[in-house]
């Protein structure tokens, strides 16, 4: 299919709803999947056909009762949909309120947090102990909840002039005292970033403030510590290695 056809189908209703969900589901039902796009069946029934002919989906039916159909992203629309999801981020104009509350969060822990995996958790214990709902999806991994939509909002953060994400060689050692080098990014506030973070402070409710202020002890916390905590009280989170 030509990118030209390519891109009619996502012009036409519903077909990048379908692609941002199945990257978050990475595996749905067919019936869970027109539940939470809706609209017409009908439609969401026309652009499946459309993706799964462009290949950048694939539709599977079980072959044992009750003969379930799911549905899932090829590489190809994987590819496709977290370029989607970046425009979305290009295109939206003001930051998101989570964004904000992202932009503070670093600010508050001294405009700095190192660590991809450090910084996957935090938001994550925002929401789960501090009751702030923020706009991500979390799906588990081996090294706890992950979620693409928080890496690609501070990616856009970082296009934003609001972010610097520097990645960089450190030695690290575990609770055995066991040494070894590894690679790691840190994000860190520009100066335009501290300059947001200072406006959005003075705009954060009480709650907000408070909240972001209870997570600060995970920041400090040893990284192994830190996992050990969130697989310990958050298992369901954890994708268990086969």
């Amino acid at each position: 299919m030509s990118k030209e056809n390519l891109g009619n189908i996502f012009e036409k209703s519903k077909a990048i709803d379908i692609i941002i969900l199945l990257i978050e589901e990475e595996t749905t039902t067919l019936t869970n999947l027109i539940k939470i796009v809706g609209g017409s069946t009908g439609t969401v029934y026309d652009r499946l056909d459309e993706l799964s002919e462009a290949n950048i989906i694939t539709i599977k039916k079980k072959n044992k009762f009750p003969f379930t159909r799911t549905v899932q992203l090829t590489e190809k629309g994987k590819d496709i949909a977290a370029k989607l999801r970046r425009i979305r981020f290009e295109t939206s104009g003001e930051l998101t309120e989570s964004a904000r509350l992202i932009i503070y969060m670093i600010y508050s822990f001294g405009s700095s947090i190192h660590g991809t995996t450090r910084m996957e958790k935090l938001p994550f214990l925002l929401e789960k102990e501090g009751s702030i709902k923020l706009s991500y999806y979390y799906k588990p991994m081996t090294w706890g909840p992950y979620s693409i939509e928080l890496l690609d909002e501070l990616n856009f953060l970082q296009d934003q002039g609001y972010l610097n994400i520097i990645e960089e060689t450190v030695e690290i050692s575990n609770n055995a005292q066991e040494h070894k080098k590894v690679e790691r990014k840190s994000y860190i506030l520009t100066v335009q970033g501290l300059s947001k973070a200072k406006r959005i402070k003075k705009q954060l409710s009480e709650q907000d403030t408070q909240a972001i202020g209870k997570i600060k002890k995970y920041n400090d916390m040893p990284l192994e510590d830190l996992l050990d905590y969130v697989h310990t009280k958050y298992p369901s989170y954890q994708k268990k290695q086969i």
